[in-house]
């Protein structure tokens, strides 16, 4: 009887580790298939002021894009900061994983757990000199008639982001929250083929707006205070 107790337990494991094991080679996969893919376009950012003049060249933008055009793949390289920052999206133009380099050493990772082709979960790791900080965030969808309209994830310690959809499921209105008070704010506009167009984000602690204006082969970033 001990030994079969003991033979169900071990095929019990064995099939947790293969599951596992089976869910990193898939997500493995996924990355090394758009690594193989070269680049599709490449531009500088540049920052302007308010009067729309040059300021700065802040970094280089490097984007993959699949067959239909949806892009899969972006990398930042902040050129002053020598930080990069590499996303990898899925089928749904959700970040399915990222990291970031600082320096050539590793920074951060964040990765994605989907259930039913929905995101359930997230992990964020951050690698300090002394020590490794992890944040895991779940994620709750509310739809109408079978259509996104409204996503909160929930990164524990009493901070949580809401994030609102239009009718072609692309977010529009973004919130992050601590206990309850706003403290950062993004807003999506786009053009008539519902493509991307401008984002306004604020912060609320630094009282600062900063403005993405976004074009075929550029994007434009410009900063200025919000008004009070």
């Amino acid at each position: 009887m001990k030994s079969k107790i003991f033979y169900l337990i071990i095929s019990f494991i064995y099939i947790l580790a293969s599951c596992k094991n089976q869910k990193n080679d898939s997500f493995e996969k996924q990355i090394y298939e758009i690594d193989k893919i070269p680049v599709s376009q490449s531009f500088y950012v540049i920052e302007i002021d308010s009067m729309k003049n040059i300021i700065d060249t802040l970094l280089l933008r490097k984007l993959k894009y699949d067959d239909e055009k949806n892009l899969i793949y972006e990398n930042n390289t902040h050129l002053k900061l020598n930080i990069e920052t590499e996303n990898y999206y899925n089928k749904r133009n959700e970040v399915f994983y990222s990291k970031i380099k600082k320096n050539n050493d590793m920074f951060s990772q964040f990765w994605i757990d989907v259930e039913n082709e929905l995101i359930a979960s997230a992990t964020y790791i951050v690698y300090g000199e002394e020590s490794i900080d992890s944040v895991f965030m779940d994620y709750y969808y509310t739809f109408d008639e079978k259509k996104l309209i409204s996503l909160l994830i929930d990164s524990g310690d009493d901070f949580n982001s809401i994030e609102l959809y239009n009718q072609f499921e692309k977010p529009i209105l973004n919130f992050t929250m601590y206990k309850n008070d706003t403290i950062e704010k993004a807003e999506f506009f786009y053009d008539k083929q519902n493509k991307l167009e401008k984002k306004i984000h604020r912060n609320f602690s630094t009282k600062e707006e900063t403005i993405y204006e976004y074009d075929n082969d550029i994007i434009i970033i410009w900063g200025a205070k919000p008004k009070v």
